[in-house]
């Protein structure tokens, strides 16, 4: 797939949910729900009205008998529920198509940050929301990457936890 054809597809393969008026989410291939594909392009994507990688997150992050409490998940199990959801379609995509996507999400995030930086009250609870959700994406599009690059991330982040191999400041 050429950088053309990635532009493209990350800008006629949008579709606005219906939970979220006026915001462009991108389509994805869903087996959760059985959606049906909303267009022809190179890779497979599809419209699912308004479900997003998130709401699976969120689906698989939260206690079965109290809908409103976040369990504790780690690494390993966010990239392996990513993996099992989503890597036909990410492998298909490739690198680089994810990468944009990807860097879509970074530019998301760095819009929310800006907003809740400029204002003087703090921000409400949909702001805080919206906040919360950019966050999620761009690690939901991390681990993708991660796995179509076949990166372990709970290794690579192993680092982490030693102090003698991290050192230094960026400032």
């Amino acid at each position: 797939m050429g950088q053309d054809q990635i532009i493209a597809m990350s800008i006629e393969g949008r579709f606005t949910p219906a939970e979220h008026p006026g915001r462009e989410t991108r389509p994805h291939h869903c087996t959760y729900h059985n959606a049906q594909p909303s267009h022809a392009m190179s890779i497979a994507t599809t419209n699912i009205s308004g479900c997003s990688r998130k709401s699976h997150l969120r689906s698989h992050m939260t206690q079965p008998n109290d809908p409103t409490q976040p369990s504790q998940i780690t690494v390993a199990q966010i990239q392996q529920l990513i993996r099992e959801r989503y890597y036909a379609s990410d492998h298909d995509r490739g690198t680089g198509g994810t990468f944009l996507y990807f860097a879509e999400e970074v530019g998301e995030l760095a819009t929310a940050l800006a907003a809740n930086n400029r204002r003087r009250s703090p921000p409400t609870p949909a702001e805080r929301a919206n906040l919360e959700e950019e966050f999620a994406d761009v690690i939901a599009w991390l681990c993708t990457l991660a796995n179509i690059n076949d990166v372990d991330l709970t290794k690579a982040l192993t680092k982490y936890t030693d102090r003698d191999r991290v050192t230094g400041v960026k400032d």
